[in-house]
This record gives C-alpha cells, sequence and structure tokens, in this order.
C-alpha cells in the first residue's frame, strides 16, 4: 500500500503523499481488498487518476529521495492501524486503509469517491462485508502436554510445552510502531519506533555507546 502510494505520487510528479495516492495505492491491486471493493462499486484506477488531477493537477518535475506523508495522510494511516485493532487483525490491509480514509470527509480522496457518485456509508458497507473476521490473540501464555517421550519411543512421561503469545497490549504497541514506520514510508520498523511508541526518547549516542 505504502509502496504503491509512493509510485502514484511519483507518477503524478508530486513532492508528498496525501490521501488521494493512498486512494490510488488500495486500487494497484483489483483482484483482492480495497481494490476489489472500490472496483464492485464501479470505481476505476483511471477514472480515479483523472480527478486527482482535476483536482491537484500535475507536477512540474520529478521528486529525488523519500517523499513525505501529508499529516493529513499520517492521520488516515493511523486510522488504518485502529481498524485493524479494534477487529483483531494482525496486519493492516488495503481495506482497514479505504475505511481510514472514509474518517476523513474533507480529504481529496473523499471528494473524489464523492465525485464518483459513491457515499462513505456505501463504500464503508462493501468494504466491511469484506473484511474476514479476526480473531483476537488469546492474552497471557498457553501450557499444552505432548506426548513426545511417548512417541519418540524414550522413557519417561509428558512433556509440558510453553507457548507464549503477546498480549493485547504488547501487539497493540507493535502495531503502532510499525504504522509510525509506513507512515514516514519505511516498510521495516525497528527498536527506534518502539520507543516512540512509549513515548520515549531515543538513548543518547553516549548512553548508547557505554
Amino acid at each position: 500500500m505504502v509502496v504503491d502510494a509512493q509510485l502514484e505520487a511519483r507518477g503524478l510528479l508530486h513532492n508528498y503523499i496525501g490521501t488521494e495516492h493512498l486512494l490510488l495505492g488500495c486500487l494497484a491491486n483489483t483482484e483482492r481488498g480495497a481494490g476489489a471493493a472500490l472496483t464492485a462499486l464501479g470505481v476505476t484506477h483511471d477514472q480515479v487518476r483523472e480527478q486527482v488531477i482535476g483536482i491537484i493537477g500535475e507536477g512540474e518535475e520529478a521528486t529525488s529521495g523519500q517523499i513525505p506523508f501529508t499529516p493529513r495522510a499520517k492521520k488516515v494511516m493511523e486510522l488504518a492501524l485502529r481498524e485493524s485493532i479494534s477487529r483483531g487483525h494482525v496486519d493492516i490491509e488495503s481495506l482497514h486503509l479505504l475505511l481510514g480514509l472514509l474518517n476523513d470527509g474533507d480529504s481529496v480522496a473523499m471528494r473524489v469517491l464523492v465525485g464518483s457518485g459513491l457515499s462513505s456509508t456505501q463504500v464503508r458497507e462493501t468494504a466491511l462485508a469484506m473484511i474476514p473476521a479476526g480473531e483476537r490473540v488469546n492474552r497471557g501464555a498457553h501450557l499444552g502436554t505432548v506426548e513426545r517421550a511417548r512417541r519418540a519411543g524414550a522413557p519417561g512421561g509428558p512433556v509440558t510445552v510453553f507457548t507464549a503469545t503477546p498480549d493485547d497490549a504488547l501487539r497493540t504497541l507493535l502495531m503502532a510502531a510499525a504504522g509510525r514506520a509506513m507512515a514516514d514510508g519505511r516498510l521495516e520498523f525497528g527498536v527506534e519506533d518502539l520507543r516512540a511508541a512509549l513515548g520515549e526518547e531515543p538513548p543518547s549516542a553516549d548512553a548508547a555507546s557505554a
């Protein structure tokens, strides 16, 4: 999604990634997810691109390096994260992003959808119908027993196996760190993103080398 939005911005010679580019990115794959939902509603990539050019226009020269997200686009990414978490999903998919776009009625993306004869209610209902039911990760750790010794023919009784899974708080933190990286146009997140999600300041160079 993020990569597709970047490509759309570059293709229009824009020096930022806005909600319109996120919408175009959703249509990069019309076989599944948001692209399939929008296609079912009669929305096409070419149609959206034409409307975006009519509203925003094209840039004058290509932008090198990383293209920043607008504050509005970053907010949409945050909303997409919330949509995913609220449904017990462990990934941010294009349908979550589409639902996030629908929460900002004044964005260019919504202007395009309205210009296509759609309402936010129509798009939301179609998107929700395509979102699979999520299963929340069970809290805490689970203990099970496996008759490993017996199956291996070795003496002794059952072997206890410990399987730990992240609780909701940790999963939310990881998703927030991932969302921060995505909003910055990065495809990976690291410790610094986790610290930022926790509200911590990154360590100083002196502290890191100590």
